[in-house]
Protein backbone atom coordinates (compact mmCIF):
# COMPACT_ATOMS: atom_id res chain seq x y z
CA UNK A 1 0.00 0.00 0.00
CA UNK A 2 1.29 3.38 -0.82
CA UNK A 3 2.61 5.80 1.95
CA UNK A 4 0.52 8.80 2.24
CA UNK A 5 3.78 11.20 2.45
CA UNK A 6 4.21 11.69 -1.12
CA UNK A 7 0.92 12.85 -1.78
CA UNK A 8 1.48 15.25 1.06
CA UNK A 9 4.79 16.60 -0.97
CA UNK A 10 2.77 16.55 -3.54
CA UNK A 11 0.36 18.91 -1.98
CA UNK A 12 2.87 20.96 -0.89
CA UNK A 13 4.67 21.37 -3.73
CA UNK A 14 1.19 22.47 -5.60
CA UNK A 15 1.13 25.47 -3.41
CA UNK A 16 1.59 28.63 -5.55
CA UNK A 17 4.46 30.77 -3.28
CA UNK A 18 3.05 34.48 -2.22
CA UNK A 19 3.74 37.26 -4.86
CA UNK A 20 6.88 39.23 -4.28
CA UNK A 21 6.56 42.58 -2.49
CA UNK A 22 6.86 45.38 -4.70
CA UNK A 23 10.50 46.66 -5.08
CA UNK A 24 11.44 49.63 -2.62
CA UNK A 25 12.26 52.65 -4.47
CA UNK A 26 11.90 56.01 -4.89
CA UNK A 27 8.50 57.51 -3.23
CA UNK A 28 7.23 60.93 -3.35
CA UNK A 29 5.20 60.89 -0.54
CA UNK A 30 5.22 60.95 2.87
CA UNK A 31 8.30 61.45 4.23
CA UNK A 32 9.70 58.52 6.64
CA UNK A 33 8.59 60.72 10.01
CA UNK A 34 5.04 60.49 8.69
CA UNK A 35 4.74 57.43 8.05
CA UNK A 36 1.44 55.47 8.39
CA UNK A 37 -0.18 51.94 7.55
CA UNK A 38 -3.51 53.87 5.86
CA UNK A 39 -3.20 54.23 2.31
CA UNK A 40 -6.08 56.28 2.13
CA UNK A 41 -4.60 58.82 4.85
CA UNK A 42 -1.29 58.83 2.60
CA UNK A 43 -3.71 59.34 -0.30
CA UNK A 44 -5.14 62.57 1.43
CA UNK A 45 -1.90 63.87 2.94
CA UNK A 46 -0.04 63.77 -0.13
CA UNK A 47 -3.09 65.50 -2.34
CA UNK A 48 -3.16 68.09 0.67
CA UNK A 49 -0.14 68.59 1.49
CA UNK A 50 2.43 67.79 -1.28
CA UNK A 51 0.21 68.96 -3.96
CA UNK A 52 -1.81 71.43 -2.33
CA UNK A 53 -5.59 70.99 -2.37
CA UNK A 54 -7.93 71.62 0.22
CA UNK A 55 -10.24 69.09 1.44
CA UNK A 56 -9.92 66.53 -1.89
CA UNK A 57 -12.78 64.20 -2.60
CA UNK A 58 -11.08 60.50 -2.57
CA UNK A 59 -12.84 57.77 -3.84
CA UNK A 60 -11.78 54.10 -2.27
CA UNK A 61 -8.39 52.52 -1.89
CA UNK A 62 -8.60 50.25 -4.64
CA UNK A 63 -6.34 46.62 -4.36
CA UNK A 64 -4.06 46.03 -7.13
CA UNK A 65 -2.21 43.20 -6.10
CA UNK A 66 -0.29 42.00 -2.70
CA UNK A 67 1.19 45.51 -1.54
CA UNK A 68 -0.30 47.44 -4.14
CA UNK A 69 -3.01 49.95 -4.95
CA UNK A 70 -5.13 53.00 -6.35
CA UNK A 71 -7.02 56.00 -4.85
CA UNK A 72 -9.02 57.97 -7.44
CA UNK A 73 -9.08 61.78 -7.28
CA UNK A 74 -12.58 63.03 -7.93
CA UNK A 75 -13.82 66.52 -8.95
CA UNK A 76 -16.24 68.28 -6.40
CA UNK A 77 -19.16 70.32 -8.13
CA UNK A 78 -19.92 73.93 -7.32
CA UNK A 79 -22.12 73.05 -3.94
CA UNK A 80 -18.95 70.63 -2.68
CA UNK A 81 -20.40 67.55 -3.24
CA UNK A 82 -18.06 64.74 -4.93
CA UNK A 83 -18.20 64.08 -8.89
CA UNK A 84 -17.68 61.10 -10.88
CA UNK A 85 -15.05 62.68 -12.92
CA UNK A 86 -11.61 61.65 -11.76
CA UNK A 87 -8.80 64.42 -12.16
CA UNK A 88 -5.64 62.21 -10.90
CA UNK A 89 -5.25 58.52 -9.67
CA UNK A 90 -2.77 58.07 -7.17
CA UNK A 91 -0.65 54.58 -7.48
CA UNK A 92 0.11 53.34 -3.95
CA UNK A 93 2.74 50.49 -3.03
CA UNK A 94 2.91 49.07 0.52
CA UNK A 95 6.54 48.66 2.00
CA UNK A 96 7.55 47.51 5.62
CA UNK A 97 3.72 47.90 6.38
CA UNK A 98 3.58 51.39 5.63
CA UNK A 99 1.79 53.49 2.39
CA UNK A 100 4.10 54.91 0.03
CA UNK A 101 2.34 57.26 -2.65
CA UNK A 102 5.00 56.19 -5.63
CA UNK A 103 3.22 58.38 -8.50
CA UNK A 104 0.42 60.55 -9.48
CA UNK A 105 -1.43 60.70 -13.21
CA UNK A 106 -3.89 62.73 -14.73
CA UNK A 107 -5.75 62.65 -17.96
CA UNK A 108 -5.64 66.15 -17.70
CA UNK A 109 -1.80 66.43 -17.49
CA UNK A 110 0.50 64.17 -19.16
CA UNK A 111 4.01 64.35 -18.92
CA UNK A 112 5.88 62.29 -21.65
CA UNK A 113 9.30 63.73 -21.29
CA UNK A 114 11.26 63.23 -18.84
CA UNK A 115 10.00 59.49 -18.20
CA UNK A 116 9.51 58.28 -14.58
CA UNK A 117 12.62 57.14 -12.68
CA UNK A 118 14.65 59.02 -15.43
CA UNK A 119 18.26 60.29 -14.75
CA UNK A 120 18.26 63.41 -14.96
CA UNK A 121 20.32 67.16 -15.20
CA UNK A 122 19.86 70.76 -15.37
CA UNK A 123 18.51 71.89 -17.01
CA UNK A 124 15.91 69.47 -17.72
CA UNK A 125 13.37 69.27 -20.58
CA UNK A 126 9.95 68.57 -19.61
CA UNK A 127 7.58 67.93 -22.28
CA UNK A 128 3.88 66.63 -22.73
CA UNK A 129 0.25 67.28 -23.29
CA UNK A 130 -2.16 68.92 -20.96
CA UNK A 131 -5.10 71.32 -20.50
CA UNK A 132 -6.46 73.31 -17.55
CA UNK A 133 -8.42 76.85 -17.18
CA UNK A 134 -6.89 79.36 -20.13
CA UNK A 135 -4.85 76.67 -21.11
CA UNK A 136 -2.63 77.14 -17.60
CA UNK A 137 -0.17 74.24 -16.52
CA UNK A 138 2.54 74.47 -13.91
CA UNK A 139 5.67 72.58 -14.20
CA UNK A 140 8.37 72.03 -11.30
CA UNK A 141 11.08 70.18 -10.53
CA UNK A 142 11.36 68.81 -6.16
CA UNK A 143 13.44 67.21 -3.80
CA UNK A 144 12.18 64.07 -2.66
CA UNK A 145 9.28 64.57 -0.68
CA UNK A 146 9.59 68.51 -0.50
CA UNK A 147 6.00 70.47 -0.96
CA UNK A 148 8.62 73.83 -2.33
CA UNK A 149 10.09 73.46 -5.65
CA UNK A 150 13.34 73.84 -7.01
CA UNK A 151 12.37 75.10 -9.97
CA UNK A 152 9.14 76.15 -11.31
CA UNK A 153 7.53 77.55 -14.48
CA UNK A 154 4.15 78.10 -15.87
CA UNK A 155 3.44 77.25 -19.90
CA UNK A 156 0.39 76.90 -22.28
CA UNK A 157 -1.27 73.90 -23.20
CA UNK A 158 -4.88 73.42 -23.67
CA UNK A 159 -7.84 74.80 -22.84
CA UNK A 160 -10.96 72.45 -21.38
CA UNK A 161 -11.15 71.03 -24.67
CA UNK A 162 -8.08 69.04 -25.97
CA UNK A 163 -5.18 68.43 -24.72
CA UNK A 164 -2.19 70.43 -26.43
CA UNK A 165 1.39 70.14 -26.31
CA UNK A 166 3.64 71.92 -23.86
CA UNK A 167 7.44 71.97 -23.71
CA UNK A 168 9.77 74.00 -21.28
CA UNK A 169 13.17 73.47 -19.78
CA UNK A 170 14.06 74.07 -15.65
CA UNK A 171 17.00 74.65 -14.76
CA UNK A 172 17.69 73.79 -10.64
CA UNK A 173 20.32 73.05 -8.24
CA UNK A 174 19.54 69.42 -6.84
CA UNK A 175 22.04 70.91 -4.06
CA UNK A 176 23.70 67.15 -4.05
CA UNK A 177 20.27 65.36 -3.00
CA UNK A 178 20.11 62.18 -5.43
CA UNK A 179 16.45 61.63 -5.64
CA UNK A 180 13.71 63.95 -6.58
CA UNK A 181 10.18 64.79 -8.17
CA UNK A 182 8.56 66.30 -11.75
CA UNK A 183 5.24 67.99 -10.77
CA UNK A 184 2.83 69.17 -13.33
CA UNK A 185 -0.62 70.81 -12.25
CA UNK A 186 -3.46 72.70 -14.21
CA UNK A 187 -2.85 76.00 -12.93
CA UNK A 188 -6.85 77.31 -12.83
CA UNK A 189 -6.62 77.85 -9.72
CA UNK A 190 -9.65 76.20 -8.88
CA UNK A 191 -9.03 73.53 -6.46
CA UNK A 192 -12.17 71.56 -7.48
CA UNK A 193 -11.07 71.60 -11.26
CA UNK A 194 -7.21 70.81 -10.93
CA UNK A 195 -5.55 67.82 -12.27
CA UNK A 196 -1.79 66.86 -11.40
CA UNK A 197 0.59 64.43 -12.64
CA UNK A 198 3.54 63.51 -10.60
CA UNK A 199 6.40 60.33 -10.47
CA UNK A 200 9.54 60.71 -8.79
CA UNK A 201 13.05 61.00 -11.13
CA UNK A 202 17.26 60.89 -10.44
CA UNK A 203 19.54 63.83 -10.47
CA UNK A 204 22.62 62.85 -12.38
CA UNK A 205 25.36 64.18 -10.18
CA UNK A 206 27.01 67.02 -11.90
Amino acid sequence: MASGCGDDDDDRAATPAPPPAPAAGPALWPPPESATDDPLRAARSFVEEYIGVEDPALGQFAEKGAGAGEVDVHRRGEDGRRLAAVVSTLLLRQVEGNWLVESARSAEVKVVTPAAGAEITSPVRIAGRGRGFEGNVVLEVREQYAVEPLAQKPVTAGSFGQLEPFSARLAFDSGGTETGAIVATTGSGIAAADGFAAFPVRFRPG
